[in-house]
């Protein structure tokens, strides 16, 4: 199976959900109340060695080799989709990139009177652009570092956390800005 695939997305993620949530999660806290309330407060300095106080050793976790090979499969994931979850120009300039890549196979299909799996309008992708890096970093791209961040520390957890909260407010505020939309329309 090809993890990066995003036709096997829902089901690969949602087997990985089931075992995170589950056994594996139980008594173990959760993944982001680290992050809570430290979205641009504290001292600068002080956040790892609070992180190491405020994280008391817990049992290393035994997996068994299907938990193993879905860790691997997120792991791919993760690192396929991390894009969105970069600081907001480089996450633009990948976003562009593959906003480019389908247009380019929206016209192939077009050309070739195949089934259309993507737009070759520019105009189009250009004016949902903003709203298409919202939605995916907001229902595929988040949920799935939120779970897989169970298995990293706090600190990393927080940062891309935080990254992908800023990126999806500002992405939200571009496609209205875009569109001319009001506050109300963008809804």
């Amino acid at each position: 199976t090809n993890s990066t695939d995003m036709a096997q997305h829902k089901g690969l993620f949602g087997e990985f959900v089931g075992w995170v949530d589950g056994e594996l999660t139980e008594g173990r806290g959760d993944s982001d109340g680290d992050c809570d309330g430290g979205g641009g407060g504290g001292d600068g300095g002080g956040g790892d060695d609070d992180d190491s106080q405020a994280s008391p050793w817990q049992q290393p976790l035994i997996l068994d080799e299907s938990q193993r090979m879905s860790l691997l499969v997120m792991t791919l994931k993760c690192a396929d989709l991390s894009n969105l979850v970069q600081h907001l120009p480089l996450a633009d300039s990948w976003g562009h990139r593959i906003m480019e890549e389908n247009l380019a196979q929206g016209v192939l299909e077009e050309r070739e009177s195949v089934t259309q799996t993507t737009t070759p309008s520019r105009e189009a992708a250009t004016k949902n652009y903003y709203n298409h890096q919202a939605g995916f970093l907001e229902f595929v791209v988040k949920p799935l570092f939120e779970k897989y961040c169970v298995f990293t520390s706090s600190a990393f957890r927080c940062r891309v956390l935080e990254i992908a909260a800023t990126n999806l407010v500002t992405w939200r505020q571009k496609h209205i800005e875009a569109n001319g939309l009001g506050d109300e329309e963008a809804k």
